[in-house]
């Protein structure tokens, strides 16, 4: 397929060019959980709710590079205050923790009062969601005393954005074995089974638990919606342990809250619950709507308990995390999140979508065996790895880019929502995905 020129004149390089170059140069071209999908598929622009390859063509993106997208209806306004931002600070491309810049300061008091219904919380910034949930670890070990006095509690059939010392106790073989960076944390079964015993063993080894958890939802490990039953007994524990409690909100913020709020925890938290409230919240890509743009809340009484302890103010740092255009497009997307009440549209989007999907598994029985998630975090669970794979390769074909999740035993599909997804994008790429799985119920013979 001939290509397409860039707005510059000269023409983009064909994906499969770029995959013969990565295939020599790319550690991800030769690790097992690397290679990427769908298979030939290159980005050469984005539009809207879309995707553009190198060859011209264009597809309804449902990867959004692992749900780092969120404003696909809001481009020009929030493309306006980052120009406009440049004219105001030229050449300020990239400013350091100790220096003040004025988009960091206006957008971290923009969450501050955002979180003031939960709490005096103070914010850190950084550069990813995994660089974010690393520093909350090491903040809330901070505040209980060190390593030695605490022990990181991580829920099963997930891996999460928080380095080898959680990804080696997930389902993903590729993260598990012998690593330099051996995993210390209890696994804490997603069903309950398992508390009395964790919660025993932290108090017989003299451990305060401290809990990080995707927000009521696991994203990678295959948008699993958690039970509220769970996750308040769960909070619960953790409170009366005096341990703390980290909610990842990287891929949960605004896509899974139940239409609620902001954050995942008001779906399922009660907010005159203090023991359900967050001592941490950790943010990232849907934030940046594909900026480089992360950071953490921590309580203040917890961030003084960190300054009160020995080498305290040494706990945690994110040097260069103060990047103009990322900062400006973040406090855009929380503005406009706000003002537009942006969780309720995705959660009603996420609702006329299901609805969408729920009759294809009677029609693709083969296929397909159960619709999952919430919201903006909705996907399908397909009845095995090779039928997943199979859909993914042949997905653009019908006119969209998609993301996998889950692991061989459930295999899911993630169709994930932008915050401002409109009702007529939810119908015509569930035209898309119903003319795919039946294509895959064909050419497999399920």
């Amino acid at each position: 397929m001939a290509g397409i020129n860039a707005p510059d004149g000269r023409p983009y390089m064909p994906a499969t060019d770029m995959a013969a170059m990565e295939a020599q140069s790319s550690l991800s071209s030769v690790l097992p959980w690397g290679g990427k999908y769908p298979p030939g598929v290159g980005v050469a622009q984005r539009k809207g709710f879309d995707i553009v390859t190198p060859e011209g063509l264009q597809l309804h993106d449902l990867h959004q590079r692992i749900l780092s997208y969120s404003m696909g209806g809001h481009a020009d306004e929030i493309n306006a205050a980052v120009n406009a931002s440049r004219i105001r600070f030229p050449n300020a491309t990239l400013v350091d923790t100790t220096e003040y810049f004025e988009p960091a300061t206006l957008f971290m008091q923009a969450l501050h009062e955002a979180l003031g219904p939960y709490g005096d919380f103070l914010l850190q910034l950084a550069t990813t969601g995994t660089g974010a949930n690393e520093q909350a670890i090491r903040l809330a070990m901070g505040s209980l005393g060190g390593e030695k006095s605490s022990r990181l509690l991580a829920l099963s059939e997930n891996y999460g954005g928080c380095g080898l010392q959680m990804n080696a106790i997930c389902d993903a073989e590729g993260w598990k074995g012998d690593t330099s960076l051996k995993s210390n944390a209890r696994h804490v079964n997603i069903d309950g089974s398992n508390l009395d015993k964790v919660f025993a063993a932290c108090v017989n080894a003299g451990e305060k638990p401290i809990l990080i958890m995707e927000d009521g939802i696991q994203g990678v490990g295959g948008f699993k919606l958690l039970d509220i039953a769970f996750l308040r007994e769960l909070a619960e524990r953790i409170s009366d342990a005096g341990g703390r409690k980290i909610y990842d909100n990287v891929q949960a913020l605004v896509r899974a809250t139940g239409g609620k709020g902001l954050f995942g925890f008001n779906r399922w938290a009660d907010p005159k619950n203090p023991k359900h409230l967050p001592d941490f919240v950790t943010f990232a890509k849907g934030i940046g709507d594909g900026q480089a743009m992360a950071g953490l809340a921590v309580r203040r009484d917890v961030a003084e308990q960190v300054k009160a302890a020995p080498g305290g103010a040494g706990n945690t740092f994110d040097t260069f995390n103060r990047g103009r255009d990322a900062l400006v497009t973040a406090g855009k997307v929380l503005e406009i999140t706000q003002g537009e009440k942006l969780w309720e549209n995705v959660h009603a989007r996420g609702h006329q979508f299901q609805g969408n999907l729920r009759p294809m598994l009677d029609k693709y029985p083969g296929v397909v065996r159960d619709v999952v998630g919430i919201g903006g975090m909705t996907g399908l669970e397909f009845r095995d790895p090779s039928k997943l794979v199979h859909g993914m390769r042949i997905a653009p074909e019908f006119g969209i880019v998609v993301a996998k999740g889950g692991s061989a035993r459930n295999p899911v599909m993630r169709l994930p929502l932008q915050f401002d997804t409109p009702a007529a994008f939810v119908e015509s790429v569930s035209d898309c995905i119903e003319y795919m799985l039946k294509t895959v119920q064909l050419e497999t013979g399920a």
